[in-house]
């Protein structure tokens, strides 16, 4: 159901095709329809600013705004009641939302979850449940906190529990319920640990038999089984704790599969921190599909476009003695005295070396590009890079004084992409021998450093699964439908801690053993130059350098942090780093170096822009993640940053086939009945990515990408602050979005 349609059909309509759903396919409705909640909530503070703006009343624009209101508002109603619709078939079965019959003196009431007396195992049998547990047994701890949620998401979830405790309320407690019934700890967390004392909580209990589920008063036996016993919550627990941001995990295990009778089956990955998202069982007719080519699409590098010359004709570079003073000075001291260097004018930077001979000594630059040249008395010249920082130099003769001239004013008038490194595809590798990899939670970079600056040998998913041989296989051979049948398994995990990640330390040998081998090296014979993310730990990095010192057994490793790399593609080393991909990290640096307290972190990026892009195609039924790759590869191809966001979305609201775009898939080959051959995105197409600018369209509490920066900035020293407003470099894949600079700067002013 296409989240249109969760608002255009009638209330019968809707009740009847809830009733005919899949019970699988119930908690991605109830997540597109909060989805869509946010989106219509933002879409009614945008018309309630607009509103407080006009001062006439009888103004027809005032008229037709307020119209507009009171329809969201409506809107918002009736996803509210159709979200509670939903949960109440999801959690008690479809025969709960029909009407109740008539109640006489002579009838009691009884909850429509009970079921007949423990005595008669036979229909006991039939209505229960089956809970199946794969490979190892976890206990799981819940412990719900809503503090910090959307304010919409919080009330859904009051709602929810309310329901659940009014429930409770009518069950009888000497009969068992169809689910196991919620307890509420001794410390009083809602939806706590079961305790083991607590004679109506159900328990499972595995033994080895012939594989018939048995039933007493207070125990479900399931047979052919590894011998123990564990506490079991409801599958709406877990999905309610998951919600709420506070399950914990204990002990080690790879997969927990819920199933009940209905056919609802999740599968859980324990090694994703927190438990980032519900992972969907995939349809039939998608399980032998093969999505290599959607793969080879996604991770496919190639040459950037050319838009501005490798060098201009009309910049004179020049190289030659000259004295300086001190920077920022401007007259002689008797300490502070001209000093004579060699310099050399190229592309826009200033180089200064203390003699011809380049490599003798140290060196210095400055970056002219945009800057003031004065022409002084006597010689003399006065350059202002417009950064803070100010030099003066003096030339030996006339004619040098005149060249020089001639020089820095055709160099202040540079462009900077000039200096941009430019990579190729291949170049021949460097005698040192270095293997430069790039460790991500969505991706992996790595390659062998070469004598120039190339694009990297290997880019593939930061995915592992187990092949039906029980071997080990990443990237593109982990989606393979024999290996991913076995789960898809992410080692690099950002947690929903900001400033955490988690790593599977017990697959980082095979990570890395995957890597060598594809690059074709020795480890003991390299260098292993490591790149990580800002908020790598120190005990995340010591296990990184056990593995690569003790097990691969690499002559060195350098960690650095991706941030620190991200000027030398500017040839810069000091500015604002903005990094979006799945999450977003800003960060400021200074001659190579972090500035204290001068970072932010947030957990929403990239993939936020894609799940709310997907919100819009529930129609195509993009759930699982294989087909969460579709949504991905929709976005790139489909999704820009709106100049002027208002007017695009009222033009839209008048035609929406004027910001329609549609996607051809058919090269993918696609299962017959995935209908996914064509895909048309609307409105959601530059919507979704103005979340980055407009945090209240993702539905996250936070500062827009533009205060971020300013904070940031603000929180570098005075004298720095000038030079980071004019240097604030972009990377990451989410800032490849059409549009998304000039949007930026739009947003900013500046």
């Amino acid at each position: 159901m296409s989240s249109l349609g969760l608002l255009s059909c009638s209330k019968n309509e809707f009740e009847n095709q809830i009733e005919r759903m899949d019970p699988q396919e119930l908690p991605n409705v109830m997540a597109s329809i909060i989805a869509e909640m946010d989106r219509e909530q933002a879409q009614f503070d945008s018309l309630s600013s607009q509103l407080n703006l006009l001062t006439d009343q009888s103004s027809a624009e005032f008229k037709q705004i307020s119209t507009e209101l009171i329809k969201s508002q409506n809107r918002l109603s009736t996803l509210l009641d159709r979200n509670m619709f939903c949960f109440n078939v999801h959690k008690h079965g479809k025969e709960s939302v029909k009407p109740p019959s008539i109640v006489t003196k002579d009838t009691k009431p009884t909850s429509a979850l009970t079921e007949s007396p423990p005595h008669d195992s036979t229909t006991a049998t039939a209505k229960k449940k089956v809970v199946k547990v794969t490979r190892k047994v976890v206990t799981r701890k819940v412990d719900v906190n809503s503090e910090g949620l959307d304010p919409q998401l919080k009330s859904i979830m009051e709602s929810r529990k309310k329901m659940i405790k009014d429930y409770g309320k009518t069950s009888n407690a000497n009969q068992e319920a169809v689910e196991p019934s919620i307890s509420k700890s001794k410390s009083g967390n809602a939806y706590g640990a079961v305790p083991a004392s607590n004679s109506a909580t159900s328990k499972v209990t595995l033994s080895t038999a012939n594989g018939h589920v048995n039933k007493s008063n207070s125990s479900t036996t399931l047979v052919n089984s590894v011998q123990t016993e564990l506490p079991v919550s409801s599958v709406d627990d877990v999905i309610l704790a998951h919600t709420a941001d506070g399950l914990e995990i204990e002990g080690s295990s790879d997969t927990d599969t819920v199933s009940s009778a209905g056919g609802l089956d999740y599968t859980f990955d324990f090694h994703s921190a927190d438990f980032e998202s519900e992972k969907v069982k995939e349809r039939v007719f998608m399980r032998d599909w093969n999505p290599i080519k959607v793969l080879k699409e996604l991770y496919s590098v190639k040459l950037a476009k050319e838009t501005t010359p490798l060098h201009s004709n009309n910049v004179v570079n020049m190289e030659s003695y000259l004295e300086q003073l001190p920077i920022g000075k401007k007259k002689t001291t008797l300490l502070k005295t001209w000093k004579r260097i060699y310099c050399v004018a190229k592309d826009g930077i200033l180089y200064m070396y203390k003699s011809k001979n380049k490599e003798s000594g140290s060196s210095s630059y400055l970056s002219i590009m945009g800057g003031v040249v004065e022409d002084l008395s006597n010689k003399m010249i006065g350059i202002d890079d417009k950064r803070g920082h100010y030099m003066m130099v003096r030339c030996a003769s006339d004619s040098d004084y005149r060249d020089w001239l001639r020089s820095l004013y055709t160099q202040i008038k540079c462009s900077p992409a000039i200096n941009y490194v430019r990579p190729s595809l291949a170049d021949k590798p460097h005698p040192s021998n270095v293997v430069v990899v790039d460790l991500g939670s969505c991706s992996i970079r790595a390659g062998v450093l070469s004598n120039t600056a190339t694009y990297p040998q290997l880019f593939y998913p930061c995915v592992t699964a187990l092949s039906p041989e029980g071997r080990r296989v990443f990237g593109f051979d982990s989606y393979i439908p024999s290996n991913r049948a076995n789960g898809l398994h992410y080692p690099v995990t950002a947690t929903k801690k900001v400033d955490k990640y988690r790593i599977n330390v017990e697959i980082l040998y095979d990570l890395f053993t995957d890597i060598f081998n594809r690059l074709d090296v020795v480890p003991s014979e390299c260098t292993v130059m490591l790149s990580t993310p800002h908020n790598f730990s120190s005990r995340l990095k010591e296990e990184l350098l056990r593995v690569l010192f003790i097990q691969m057994k690499v002559k060195a490793v350098n960690i650095v942090n991706q941030s620190l790399l991200t000027p030398y593609i500017y040839s810069a080393t000091s500015g604002v780093v903005v990094d979006i991909g799945e999450r977003i990290d800003i960060v400021a640096i200074t001659d190579g170096y972090l500035v204290d307290g001068g970072s932010i972190r947030r957990s929403f990026g990239g993939s936020r822009i894609t799940d709310n892009l997907n919100s819009s195609l529930m129609e195509y039924r993009l759930f699982t993640p294989v087909e969460h790759l579709v949504a991905r590869l929709i976005k790139e191809k489909t999704c820009f940053v709106s100049q002027d966001y208002e007017d695009d979305l009222l033009e839209c609201m008048g035609d929406n086939s004027l910001c329609e775009a549609t996607v051809d898939l058919e090269q993918f080959d696609f299962p017959e009945g995935a209908h996914l051959r064509l895909i048309t995105v609307d409105s959601a197409r530059f919507k979704a990515p103005e979340g980055l600018l407009k945090s209240e369209l993702l539905g996250v509490d936070s500062q827009t990408l533009p205060q971020l920066i300013k904070e940031v900035i603000t929180k570098c020293p005075m004298d720095l602050r000038r030079e980071m407003w004019q240097s604030i470099y972009l990377s990451g894949g989410t800032t490849l979005i059409d549009g998304f600079p000039e949007g930026w700067r739009r947003n900013s002013k500046i």
